[in-house]
């Protein structure tokens, strides 16, 4: 496939568990967070399986992967404040 067509890729993740019924709103926060994870992990893979062909692209997937540091960070922070508040 040429450079500058692109091709649509579909990533999914499904997580799920039983809990008291007053843990459900963290439990599902945590699972959501798992699954995001896990899709951002697939996407890692499907790229750095790809050979970049350009310039372009690699700079694409080294924007991508400093915007996926900075989630986490932003992630590790809000947990850090979440858990200062408990």
């Amino acid at each position: 496939m040429p450079d500058n067509q692109y091709q649509m890729r579909d990533f999914f993740c499904s997580a799920k568990t039983e809990v008291p019924e007053d843990e459900a709103p963290a439990k599902s926060k945590e699972l959501d967070k798992l699954c995001q994870r896990e899709v951002e992990k697939s996407i890692e893979e499907y790229l750095k399986a790809r050979e970049p062909k350009s310039p372009e692209a690699i700079e694409a997937i080294k924007q991508w992967e400093e915007h996926q540091e900075m989630i986490s960070k932003v992630d590790n922070i809000k947990a850090e404040e979440q858990q200062a508040k408990q």
